[in-house]
């Protein structure tokens, strides 16, 4: 059955089942106009805010910002996946799922290959860990961990083990276990040889850190050498259970400790992860030896309100540092920045001092701000006029980002008094570069976005960005272009023709934007609920508001619609203005003239570029 046929299933669902009848099944829903409200399924509440909209087939919660359609809603209330919710559905509507054996196949098959993959490397955990534990070879990983300071009972949490050194102990133990040498190719742990005789065992005489994912699964393996070998970390690749770019280490360990203090403690390195804990740090997880990704960002904004970055303590650390703070800061978080002695790591810090006083350090946290500003006056003599200027430089953009205005008002007055200049001079600065202190707009004409929606119950769910309080000025304009064209598909074209997919730097109006592009490329009409099904949740609940919302606002909108398309070009612009103003900086430390060169006259093309962009 091909996927037209799927599809042909789904709508014929949608088709037949009405949503205020559906959700009727689960609360009472009272008529309101053109919607039907009643009390949220999904979160405790006395006064109605859950609204289905029945011309458009969609449900959202202003209380908590649950939103989606009918089988959003069955996925959520009966805790189910997709395709069971479609089963549950076609039933309720009296369709025969015959039609739908090869959509279930399909899910099935790729769920039982899954499957047997958690299986094997369950397996080769158990395997790695008795070689660890139980046998000659394994004594000098065992004293590795001893020395530094690791004990048996995180040996044993955490699961570790130590892959021997031979060419094929793992894929031969496995075989006779019964499994085939094709699902352990696929498993990633053994490599086929390049002529084609045979394979060999990926991790060999390495330190073994098996890596679960939040449920507890072995999707992977991190191996680390013990002699002088590279690479130094070695990871599993990518298969059909493991994605770095949504694995965090130590996450299914750490996530209820999370949930219960709000906050998270984001370290670099396995080491890290499994000295906290020891220390009584359960909150900490690392990322596999990769840049904080999106993924990896909803999920921390899923667990938790607060993020402590504690990275190394050296150049490479402190870059780590300022790109997880880009990362994070498009999410509703309050991040913190725990910076180390130099040459220093959490383990590092833990086998010194103690547990108790790396807890200690935790707490003495600074907002990212700071940390942002006082790495820029490191690298940065504020005695030399042409270095001062440049440091200024550097920290208008961070004070610019700061929506809050006490807050703003309160670096001001602490950056004046570092820099040595007076706080009239910074805030005249600050207008001369197009914002006035007292709003955090980047571009004018976004006003219009500012006094709108006041009066909109604000989610508990910040991170959908349902409310304009903490919204950047580009994420505002973002937000506001997206509902136009939920609006009016006319404005699409026009969109299209000024910005692409770059421009949208959130990552769910970039999705909703591309599933836009999406269906115009194919010629298909723009169905928004067909469209609603294609999302994500976290999508869907945003654009389900913004379909409840209807056309609230929309003539302000239409107005301030080129000042929305100038904000992006130019917050893009900037972006890429500063990306490069900080590899000159690097350039210039390390004595790389001729890349400084380069670069300066790539910085004065974007420059032009911005203001003709500006001007237009």
């Amino acid at each position: 059955m091909d996927r037209k046929s799927d599809r042909d299933l789904v709508e014929r669902v949608r088709e037949q089942i009405d949503i205020v009848e559906l959700i009727s099944d689960y609360i009472l829903l009272t008529p309101k106009g053109r919607y039907y409200v009643g009390l949220c399924p999904f979160h405790q509440e006395k006064t109605p805010s859950f609204t289905v909209t029945p011309d458009k087939q969609i449900f959202y919660c202003f209380g908590c910002g649950v939103g989606g359609d009918i089988f959003s809603f069955v996925m959520k209330k009966e805790g189910v996946g997709f395709a069971e919710a479609l089963n549950k559905l076609a039933v309720r509507a009296n369709i025969p799922l015959d039609n739908g054996k090869a959509y279930f196949r399909e899910k099935s098959e790729k769920s039982e290959l899954k499957s047997k993959i958690y299986r094997l490397n369950t397996i080769a955990a158990r395997f790695f860990y008795a070689c660890l534990t139980r046998t000659e070879e394994g004594k000098q990983a065992l004293e590795y961990l001893y020395k530094r300071g690791i004990k048996k009972e995180i040996i044993k949490k955490f699961g570790l083990g130590f892959a021997p050194d031979s060419w094929n102990a793992l894929g031969n133990y496995l075989l006779s276990k019964g499994y085939d040498q094709e699902l352990i190719e696929q498993a990633g742990l053994i490599i086929a040889r390049k002529d084609g005789n045979g394979y060999f065992d990926r991790f060999r005489n390495r330190l073994i850190y098996p890596i679960l994912d939040i449920q507890g699964r072995v999707c992977g393996f991190g191996g680390r050498t013990l002699q002088n070998k590279q690479p130094k970390y070695l990871n599993s690749p990518e298969t059909i259970v493991f994605n770095k770019s949504k694995i965090l280490y130590g996450l299914n360990f750490a996530k209820d400790e999370i949930k219960r203090q709000g906050t998270i403690v984001l370290v670099e390195g396995y080491m890290d992860v499994l000295s906290a804990h020891q220390a009584g740090c359960k909150i900490a997880v690392a990322s596999l030896g990769t840049a904080l990704t999106s993924e990896h960002c909803r999920m921390l904004a899923s667990l938790a309100s607060n993020v402590v970055l504690v990275y190394d303590g050296d150049s490479a650390g402190g870059r780590a540092a300022l790109k997880g703070i880009e990362a994070l800061k498009n999410y509703d978080l309050t991040i913190k920045v725990c910076p180390l002695p130099k040459d220093t790591d959490p383990d590092d810090y833990i086998r010194k001092y103690g547990g108790e006083e790396f807890l200690k350090l935790i707490e003495k946290a600074v907002p990212f701000y700071d940390f942002q500003i006082e790495n820029i006056l490191k690298i940065n003599n504020i005695n030399i006029l042409e270095e001062k200027l440049k440091a200024i430089k550097l920290i208008i953009p961070i004070l610019l980002g700061i929506d809050n205005i006490n807050q703003r008002d309160e670096y001001i007055k602490k950056v004046a008094q570092l820099l040595k200049i007076s706080e009239e001079n910074l805030r005249l600065q600050l207008k001369q570069v197009g914002i006035n202190n007292k709003h955090s707009l980047l571009v004018k004409g976004v006003k219009f976005a500012n006094n709108r929606h006041t009066n909109i119950k604000k989610p508990s769910q910040e991170v959908l960005d349902a409310p304009y309080k903490m919204m950047t000025a580009p994420v505002k304009a973002q937000r506001s272009l997206i509902k136009l064209m939920i609006n009016n598909s006319i404005y699409l074209d026009y969109i299209q023709s000024q910005l692409s997919t770059e421009h949208f730097t959130h990552h769910i109006y970039r999705e909703i934007f591309d599933q836009f592009l999406y269906l115009k490329q194919q010629d298909e009409e723009i169905d928004l609920t067909r469209m609603l099904n294609r999302l994500s949740e976290e999508a869907k609940e945003v654009f389900a508001q913004l379909l409840t919302e209807g056309k609230d606002g929309l003539e302000l909108e239409e107005k301030a619609l080129p000042d929305y398309i100038e904000c992006l070009q130019e917050h893009k612009y900037q972006s890429q203005i500063e990306k490069v103003q900080r590899a000159i900086e690097e350039c210039e430390k390390e004595g790389r003239k001729d890349e400084v060169l380069q670069l300066l006259v790539c910085l004065q093309n974007l420059k032009r570029n911005s203001n003709i962009s500006s001007n237009r």
